[in-house]
């Protein structure tokens, strides 16, 4: 992540073990089941170019008032998929979604309302209390592991379940950031050159829902979805570069994901796919806040202080369009 690796943080640890015990373990029963079944098994490979849109937030609450800050998820990215199908009924399904470090199109927003009642000298004030914008570099990569069963099958409709698992990791360097101060906070506005926030992000989540397809002549296959992910997990790191202070949140929650695609074939086992997705989290826990250095928005040197127990919500929405190049073997 942005913000420093995370090996030896043990929860993260055991999340990533999970992913792999998870992935591990569909890669053997397909290697399992595939001399037994060879006349009924098919493979699917592709590669699809994907555009992202929305945003990812985190929000505290503190004594002195609320704080928020918006990440884009404006993002280009590449997907590798395979898909292993047994007689049409049974399908399973690898996904990897990964870019390099570029710079993002949107800004990252930073919104404070502040409680001028702990403050002497300040006015109260009932609006937005600063505001500022930095530009951004930023990268990311999805894993998903999706498992489908058609049960209920009449051509050239099928209806069946999916169950998935997620992880999500995004990374983010803050530059070049401009703030203003409204009303009492005026004094707060100024431009701060170079580096001045580096925030990652991970995304742990199981997916459970319905699965409909239509199969027109085995030329055009359209497959709709609907999702509940009763179990999201979510964990960032936030390193304020100029105040010397690094934060972690640990929230829990749940989210909803919605998907529309098509496997177009267009010449003997070869087809264009299309994806559509839209998917929302919503999260709360804790986060603590560790200065490592003097911070330089307080009077005195806060080295080596701690605060922890602050209210913390992580909320993510994304619409997500994919279009690519798939070959059936």
């Amino acid at each position: 992540m942005a913000a420093g690796k995370h090996c030896k943080n043990p929860a993260r640890f055991m999340d990533m073990q999970i992913l792999r015990t998870g992935i591990s373990l569909i890669v053997l029963l397909i290697a399992g089941i595939h001399p037994l079944l060879a006349g009924e098994i098919s493979h699917r490979a592709g590669l699809e170019l994907v555009s992202m849109w929305g945003t990812s937030s985190y929000e505290i609450t503190f004594n002195d008032g609320t704080s928020r800050l918006e990440w884009p998820m404006n993002m280009k990215a590449v997907r590798e998929t395979y898909v292993f199908t047994y007689n049409d009924r049974l399908e399973l399904e690898l996904g990897l979604i990964s870019n390099a470090w570029r710079k993002n199109s949107d800004p990252m927003k930073d919104l404070d309302w502040i409680d001028e009642s702990s403050n002497n000298g300040r006015a109260f004030h009932g609006g937005l209390d600063i505001y500022s914008q930095s530009e951004l570099d930023s990268k990311i990569l999805m894993i998903n592991a999706d498992a489908r069963i058609f049960f209920f099958s009449y051509r050239p409709v099928a209806f069946g379940l999916l169950a998935g698992y997620n992880y999500q990791e995004m990374d983010y360097r803050a530059y070049n950031t401009a703030q203003v101060g409204y009303g009492p906070w005026q004094d707060h506005t100024l431009l701060i050159n170079g580096p001045t926030i580096n925030y990652g992000l991970e995304i742990n989540s199981a997916s459970f829902g319905l699965s409909c397809r239509l199969n027109l002549d085995n030329t055009l296959v359209i497959t709709a979805e609907a999702s509940a992910l009763p179990y999201v997990k979510a964990t960032d790191e936030d390193n304020h570069l100029r105040r010397s202070r690094v934060s972690h949140s640990a929230c829990k929650g749940r989210g909803t994901e919605l998907s529309i695609s098509t496997i177009f074939n267009i010449y003997r086992n070869w087809n264009i796919t299309t994806r559509c997705t839209r998917s929302r989290i919503s999260t709360s826990g804790d986060q603590t806040q560790y200065w490592y250095g003097d911070d330089t928005g307080s009077p005195q040197d806060d080295t080596g202080t701690a605060v922890s127990n602050i209210d913390a919500r992580i909320v993510q929405e994304i619409f997500q369009i994919d279009l690519g190049l798939g070959c059936k073997f």
